[in-house]
């Protein structure tokens, strides 16, 4: 049983008087616990589709497979593992492929979740995208995005046809979120920026963005003890300031009309009612309602003395839903966020975009020209289906080879982690393809294709090498209808082309996936976002 710091038992006593019991005994029981479909839906597909998203009668070979896009969107898969059918019985009320999973469960152990098929993540926290309500084609940023958890569920409702844009203040972090988002094939321009500079370079250009707010972790404390050890009357306040100052940023980054969801894992009015009711006051924004989710209930009036009406917001409490504590507000831009009335676009900026061209990732400058660009046209058709020119132009950074990237905004003040996806690594004029790219990619994209099974998948994020094929070169490998990886057929095996930063070698199957009794965690570092 957790220890509850003092200050927090007097502080939330003042606000819910005699509901506090409830909390407190809420407080003592062990956290729920949920996973979120990222690369499948929940049904099964037709007996004769192989792969998610992809036509009847598709075949690696090149000119006869029916792809819509080369990227992997979400769909059924053609055998649904007796692990996942057997825990995914119970829907998160607010979020379609949301599930309430055992206490017990262990699919953060399994090749699916390796795989990014699966995102173990907590219940109410997916609320903050369902309010969000991302649209494929829309630009949409995620301001404090680590670890990835809303990041990853923003990018499969963009299904391959938006690239997302996340950013991570904390250069650890960064990388982190970088990593999920590899894992789920998600096509994003990743940023380790401060959001005052985002806003300064990006100002006006976002459909939507998503301020999931560093804050107390008052609705982690049954999830994680450290929240509460780390818990202090100072830390509330600071996070609050800190807070503000992160809206004041993300109401400059959208577009007239835009979306902003604020999002808590904190139960603090401070932090939530209190920050609403300043952000109205004094930002161009006003609150939309939101679903009356079941367990959720509104704001609290009560909580501010502002006179501004918060029940648009929804609370999650634990004594009272099923999750952990959470808060969210959808706001819309309605006014100016510039002095001059205007929202300047990159077309305004014109020595920024100059500058651009020189130097940055994503640019002219960078885009592949003349025998490299042959060259490498000519090594994807060993690789692919598709054309080389359905990825559009390929861009160099660094010895990356990346298509899919941001190519319209300012980035030469701005510190990229990863622009759009990474085919390939260049050394000494040879191509090897990036993990990134087979990630992104439908298994029937893959030229020449090798489906695992489930021993095989787990002896490749191994690191192990494979059996023979009958042929020669690259091979995109897959499990499931989920794309796993690379691997390189040379005489009497295939050669393992997993990150070794990644392999690992204690993976369960996926039928003993419900029947340990340890309880897995996010396997993530600890953190006070959920």
């Amino acid at each position: 049983m957790i220890k509850l710091p003092e200050d927090f038992v007097r502080q939330t006593q003042q606000y819910i008087g005699q509901e506090w019991h409830e909390l407190a005994q809420a407080l003592a029981q062990p956290p729920t616990r949920a996973a979120r479909l990222q690369k499948f839906t929940a049904d099964l597909a037709e007996p004769d589709l192989a792969e998610p998203g992809v036509a009847a009668n598709g075949s690696s070979s090149r000119g006869q497979t029916e792809i819509s896009s080369p990227w992997y969107t979400a769909g059924p898969l053609a055998v649904q593992p007796v692990a996942v059918a057997a825990e995914m019985t119970e829907n998160v009320p607010w979020y379609k492929t949301g599930f309430y999973i055992q206490p017990d469960s262990q699919l953060g152990k399994t090749v699916l979740h390796e795989l990014g098929g699966v995102y173990i993540q907590e219940a109410s926290a997916m609320a903050a995208v369902a309010a969000l309500n991302p649209q494929p084609h829309e630009r949409i940023l995620d301001l404090c995005a680590a670890p990835g958890s809303k990041a990853t569920a923003i990018g499969r409702r963009l299904q391959g046809q938006s690239l997302l844009y996340a950013n991570e203040i904390v250069p650890a972090r960064a990388k982190v979120l970088a990593q999920n988002l590899e894992r789920s094939g998600i096509p994003a321009l990743v940023t380790n920026d401060n959001p005052a500079l985002l806003a300064k370079v990006w100002a006006g250009q976002f459909d939507a963005v998503l301020v999931d707010a560093p804050c107390s972790g008052e609705g982690m404390f049954r999830k994680d003890p450290d929240a509460a050890f780390e818990w202090s009357l100072d830390n509330v306040g600071m996070c609050s300031v800190r807070q503000q100052d992160i809206l004041q940023s993300a109401v400059k980054l959208l577009k007239p009309g835009g979306r902003l969801v604020y999002s808590t894992c904190t139960l603090n009015p401070v932090e939530n009612e209190q920050v609403t009711a300043w952000a109205c006051k004094h930002l161009p924004l006003s609150l939309e309602p939101l679903p009356q989710w079941a367990g959720w209930e509104t704001g609290r009036p009560e909580f501010t003395e502002s006179g501004v009406n918060v029940e648009y917001t929804r609370r999650l409490w634990p004594h009272r839903g099923r999750g952990e504590g959470h808060f969210l507000a959808l706001f819309r831009l309605t006014g100016s966020t510039s002095r001059d009335g205007e929202h300047p676009s990159t077309d305004s900026l014109p020595h920024v975009r100059k500058k651009m061209k020189r130097s940055n990732p994503g640019t002219e400058s960078n885009i592949l020209k003349g025998q490299i660009l042959a060259d490498w046209k000519a090594w994807m058709k060993t690789i692919v289906v598709p054309e080389p020119e359905v990825f559009g132009p390929p861009v160099q950074y660094g010895d990356g080879i990346y298509v899919f990237t941001e190519t319209s905004l300012p980035l030469t003040e701005v510190h990229v982690v990863r622009n759009g996806v990474c085919t390939a690594h260049l050394q000494n004029q040879r191509f090897t393809p990036h993990h990134q790219f087979a990630m992104a990619l439908h298994p029937q994209a893959f030229l020449q294709h090798k489906r695992l099974d489930e021993d095989e998948a787990r002896a490749y994020l191994g690191g192990n090498t494979l059996a023979t094929v009958n042929s020669h070169g690259w091979y995109g490998l897959s499990f499931a209808g989920l794309p796993a990886g690379w691997g390189k057929a040379v005489p009497g095996r295939v050669n393992n082309l997993y990150p070794k930063g990644l392999r690992k070698n204690n993976l369960i199957v996926l039928s003993d996936a419900v029947l340990g009794d340890a309880v897995l965690g996010d396997a993530r570092p600890r953190l006070h976002d959920a």
